[in-house]
């Protein structure tokens, strides 16, 4: 077994949890939808975060030559994964009580949700970064344009989403946010 592949092993038991957890939330909603409201932000928040799961997978494959299977990097990846998992257990509720809102319950609950998996997006960049370090160290006004574009265009409506004060806002700022990671999902795809 590789390393990577000793790795992995660990790492995809609470994301695959965290999976789990989003898609019997969601079977829940639908088999009783006509008991409370969808609403459009959860589901958007379902798809973010699938969309982010699988850019970061395809990320983490793309280093598999550089994973060890040491103590720090399974650590690491183990808080990770179960900073994911605890922020994808807030997706929906854990009961369904008939007239509740999917909707008030993002707003309600999307700094767990929301707000954890922003954190592990600005981990991850800057770990990405950080493997880069030797053109950090060389080209510092790259660095910083590449710093500020992330910042403007991946976080900030993340940002947005997490400080709307109506779910108009909010709901805007999820459309967006769902429209750039799709792209960014899209652009891994066609660059291979």
């Amino acid at each position: 077994m590789e390393g990577f592949d000793y790795v992995v092993l660990f790492l995809a038991i609470p994301v695959g949890l965290a999976l789990a957890d989003m898609a019997q939330g969601l079977s829940v909603a639908m088999r009783r939808r006509g008991e409370f409201t969808i609403g459009w932000l959860t589901p958007l928040l379902v798809l973010f975060i699938l969309v982010l799961t699988s850019i970061l997978l395809e990320s983490f494959y793309e280093v598999r030559d550089i994973v060890g299977a040491d103590a720090p990097v399974l650590f690491i990846g183990l808080v990770y994964t179960f900073a994911f998992y605890v922020a994808a257990s807030f997706v929906f509720p854990e009961s369904f009580e008939p007239g509740i809102s999917l909707d008030d319950w993002f707003m309600e609950k999307r700094r767990y949700s929301l707000g954890v998996t922003s954190v592990l997006v600005l981990i991850t960049f800057f770990l990405f970064l950080m493997g880069r370090s030797s053109s950090v160290a060389t080209q510092p006004v790259v660095f910083a344009i590449v710093l500020a574009a992330f910042l403007l265009i991946f976080f900030l409506p993340i940002f947005l989403a997490l400080r709307a004060k109506t779910k108009p806002g909010a709901l805007i700022a999820m459309i967006g946010l769902n429209g750039l990671y799709l792209l960014a999902a899209a652009s891994i795809v066609i660059s291979r």
